[in-house]
């Protein structure tokens, strides 16, 4: 309903519509992030304390933990740095003779050229060689020498090493795992929109931002941007940003997954086959991580990867627990922050 509503208002110019991003997400993410450990710690009958400028402390008893937006105090600076490096961390990972991972080449920004001929096989992704967060910087759909200069310079924005991947086709997953063990795993759809006959794709992204910002019950803590990475992929499927869609089409709208909504991520949690699971505990094993996401792309996982074509896409130490909240059907029973931070409260006692 909120989505009909914004499109039923007249469309907010640009400049409206980035200043209300900037000013209304920052706060719904905040928002979030209180709801969320206030809940833990009910959950927990521990005690909740503001600590003030996001961070909050959970206590029971004598043992208490921090925490901070997704971030828990379980790894240390090192743990984070060295996952975060996605060359160093997939070469690590190749040495343990783990994957298949990503065929992609590792580049100073300047020498961008040198992978024109990758072009040549399909379409690549371009992302920073460091952790960028929530996706800035990646450019997926990659076809062509312009697009390739113009995501490499996103890119760059980040990071001056930029790793360039062939594209591979699938869902993207990200099972969750703390000591070892998968405590959460779901499929992130691609974000869409639906048209109604009448307006653009871009106006679509548009309301549908619009709509996050107006809902009571939080559905995604992220704009919709029409930004190089939807305009790629468009293209890719002979689409453009201005193609009004018929009334009733629902069309993913970006290659990346980041900007999704709670209808676009579904728990499988319980549903991952014993290889695939065995193969991230691995790699969370070999960075010596205690909490992690493990990204990967692959068609289904009801087989190995191997079998499906798949591939390890990447670790992450700081998990955006909110893809794990905001699900189709609503919120699990109990969900892995309350996991962890039981875990933490017991270690601390």
């Amino acid at each position: 309903m909120q989505l009909d509503r914004a499109l039923d208002r007249a469309m907010p110019t640009l400049d409206q519509h980035v200043r209300r991003c900037e000013r209304g997400f920052p706060q719904l993410r905040a928002r979030f992030a209180e709801d969320l450990w206030r809940g833990v710690a009910s959950e927990l009958e521990a005690r909740f304390e503001d600590l003030g400028a996001g961070f909050y402390r959970l206590s029971r008893g004598s043992a208490s933990t921090v925490v901070h937006g997704s971030a828990l105090m379980v790894d240390n600076v090192v743990s984070y740095r060295l996952a975060g490096h996605k060359p160093l961390s997939l070469k690590l990972l190749e040495q343990a003779g783990l994957g298949p991972l990503p065929q992609g080449r590792l580049l100073a920004a300047e020498r961008w050229t040198e992978a024109l001929p990758m072009l040549e096989q399909g379409p690549v992704v371009v992302k920073p060689a460091a952790d960028s967060g929530a996706g800035r910087g990646v450019s997926t759909y990659v076809c062509s020498e312009e697009q390739l200069r113009t995501a490499v310079r996103a890119a760059a924005r980040c990071d001056s090493q930029i790793m360039i991947e062939p594209q591979v086709e699938g869902h993207s997953y990200r099972l969750l795992y703390l000591d070892g063990e998968l405590i959460s795993a779901i499929r992130r759809e691609r974000p869409r929109v639906t048209g109604d006959g009448k307006h653009t794709i871009r106006e679509l992204m548009r309301a549908e931002t619009e709509a996050r910002l107006g809902s009571d019950t939080p559905r995604a803590l992220s704009p919709l941007q029409c930004d190089l990475d939807a305009r790629n992929f468009l293209e890719f499927h002979g689409l453009h940003v201005q193609h009004r869609l018929s009334a009733g089409h629902t069309l993913p709208v970006k290659g990346a997954c980041n900007q999704n909504s709670a209808q676009d991520n579904v728990d499988i949690t319980g549903r991952v086959c014993p290889e695939v699971e065995e193969l991230g505990r691995q790699a969370c094993a070999t960075l010596q991580l205690r909490f992690a996401g493990v990204d990967l792309i692959a068609p289904t996982l009801d087989v190995s990867l191997a079998a499906s074509g798949g591939v390890i896409n990447e670790l992450n130490t700081t998990p955006g627990l909110h893809h794990h909240y905001l699900i189709r059907g609503g919120a699990p029973r109990r969900g892995p922050a309350a996991i962890v931070v039981e875990r933490l409260l017991e270690d601390a006692q």
